[in-house]
């Protein structure tokens, strides 16, 4: 009975802690005067519940991995770092910081591999999803970063310092 009780929970726990986050992010965004964009937010939401729902059901591994780099001969660890890229380009485009970036994407993955060792269902707790989600998410900060300084180079050369 438990058993059955426990995914509900998680999950829905999981995305309390997402909209928290985003809440947070949003009130982030509007103390430092940046224009507050619905759509970021939406978009961020989004993301997280898809996240909370896929990482969080059941599968078929085993309970906990903390071998560190030690992942199958699978594609697994690039596909954890392109799936949290989209937290950290949300994240930077809301104000945030690379250090909150970093912070954040790091305690999502914790999240989701403690969650997924206490529920027990099936899903592996791996140290090495926590580095690469970690590394995703840092790689989205980078990406709104590079595109942020690129813009100003080329405002500056357009003749607008203002930009």
């Amino acid at each position: 009975m438990l058993a059955h009780l426990a995914y509900p929970l998680v999950l829905a726990l999981t995305v309390l802690l997402f909209i928290g986050l985003t809440i947070l992010g949003v009130l982030r965004t509007t103390r430092r005067n940046r224009t507050f964009d619905a759509r970021i937010v939406i978009a961020l939401l989004a993301w997280l519940a898809i996240t909370a729902y896929l990482t969080q059901r059941p599968g078929h591994g085993s309970r906990l991995n903390l071998d560190l780099l030690a992942y199958p001969a699978t594609l697994e660890p690039l596909e954890n770092i392109l799936y949290f890229v989209p937290l950290g380009i949300l994240l930077a485009t809301l104000g945030w910081r690379f250090i909150a970036v970093a912070g954040v994407g790091m305690a999502v993955s914790a999240t989701i591999e403690v969650t997924q060792y206490f529920v027990n269902d099936g899903r592996t707790a791996d140290i090495n999803d926590v580095i690469t989600n970690t590394l995703g998410a840092i790689l989205g900060w980078l990406v709104v970063f590079a595109v942020g300084r690129l813009a100003a180079r080329r405002a500056i050369g357009a003749g607008n310092p203002h930009s």
